[in-house]
């Protein structure tokens, strides 16, 4: 039975080999940005995650085993001249087991996530994803995600 509950430091051993599968696709896609992997590194570096207020890891579990996580933050930005002060909550995170794709867990860790947000005041959640990673839109925008930024890369000018 699928349940979706906060993650803890306690997490941290199941958290990574759910990582390490989806950035093994960003590996593979974008090896001149992404690099292999360092499990020790990765692991203290999630440690260190949770370790931030304003960072907070939601697991999904089918009868408890961990099947996918979502990690979002708490982001602020000032006002500038060119725009108003601003919070909101940014998913910085998605991944979940293969086998359990296309299942609904994204959408349920979504709607805890947005719960979430909502009950600390916040009224927007944002993420981003790479180009070439065409089904992660796809599930976004079916849980009403819309585009607000385009982002372009010039590359490999001094070669």
């Amino acid at each position: 039975m699928l349940s979706i509950r906060r993650a803890t430091e306690t997490d941290v051993d199941a958290l990574v080999p759910l990582k390490a599968s989806v950035h093994a696709l960003h590996v593979e896609r974008r090896p001149d940005f992404f690099k292999a992997m360092n499990l020790d590194e990765v692991t203290a570096w999630v440690r260190e995650r949770f370790e931030e207020q304003t960072t907070h890891v939601w697991m999904a579990e089918d009868d408890g085993n961990p099947i996918g996580y979502m990690l979002a933050t708490r982001r602020k930005r000032e006002e500038t001249p060119f725009s108003i002060a601003r919070q909101w909550c940014e998913i910085e995170e998605v991944a979940i087991d293969e086998s359990w794709r296309k299942r609904g867990i994204a959408r349920a860790l979504l709607e805890r996530v947005v719960a979430h947000a909502h009950e600390s005041g916040l009224d927007t959640v944002e993420l981003s994803t790479w180009a070439f990673n065409e089904p992660a839109q796809a599930a976004f925008a079916r849980m009403g995600f819309e585009p607000m930024l385009t982002r372009y890369e010039l590359s490999g000018l001094n070669r």
